[in-house]
C-alpha cells in the first residue's frame, strides 16, 4: 500500500509521475504476480474517477506500468475499468486523457475486457455532458479494439 500512495503523491512534483511509473513497474516486476495484484489493488483508490489532478494522473500512469508487466494480472478487471474509463472519456485535458488511455492499454493487452468494457463505455458516454469535447488520439487507439469485437 505504501508504494501505491508514494506513486500517487509523486504526481505533485516535476517528473514525479514518470518516476512513480518506473518505480511501480520495477516493484511489480520484482514481487511477482501476487505482489503486482496487490499493488494494482492499492493503486485503484488513489485514482479520483474522472478528475484531472496530478496525483490521480500519477497513480493511473503507475497502474498502466504495473498492468504492462508480464504476469501481472488483476482479478479486479471491472474495478480497473471503473477507475480508468472516466479519465479516458470524461477528462477534457488531452494530456491527462492520454495518460489514462495508455494505462488502460496495459489492461486491454493483458486481459479480455471487451464484455466488461462495452457497457461501461456506453454508460459513461450517455452520462457525459452534451457539450463534451473531443477524444484524444490515444483514447481512440485504446477504444477501437474494445468496440470492434
Amino acid at each position: 500500500g505504501q508504494v501505491a500512495i508514494a506513486c500517487a503523491q509523486a504526481g505533485g512534483s516535476p517528473d514525479g509521475a514518470e518516476s512513480a511509473a518506473r518505480v511501480a513497474k520495477a516493484w511489480a516486476s520484482a514481487v511477482g504476480a501476487e505482489g503486482a495484484a496487490e499493488l494494482i489493488d492499492a493503486l485503484l483508490p488513489q485514482i479520483e474517477k474522472g478528475r484531472a489532478d496530478p496525483n490521480s494522473e500519477a497513480a493511473a500512469r503507475a497502474l498502466g506500468e504495473v498492468l504492462s508487466v508480464p504476469g501481472a494480472a488483476t482479478s479486479s478487471t471491472e474495478e480497473v475499468l471503473d477507475a480508468l474509463l472516466p479519465g479516458v472519456l470524461l477528462v477534457t485535458d488531452e494530456a491527462v486523457a492520454t495518460t489514462f488511455s495508455q494505462a488502460l492499454q496495459g489492461l486491454v493487452q493483458s486481459a479480455d475486457v471487451v464484455d466488461a468494457a462495452a457497457p461501461r463505455i456506453a454508460e459513461l458516454l450517455d452520462a457525459a455532458p452534451a457539450e463534451g469535447g473531443h477524444l484524444a488520439p490515444a483514447t481512440l487507439e485504446v477504444l477501437v479494439p474494445l468496440l470492434s469485437r
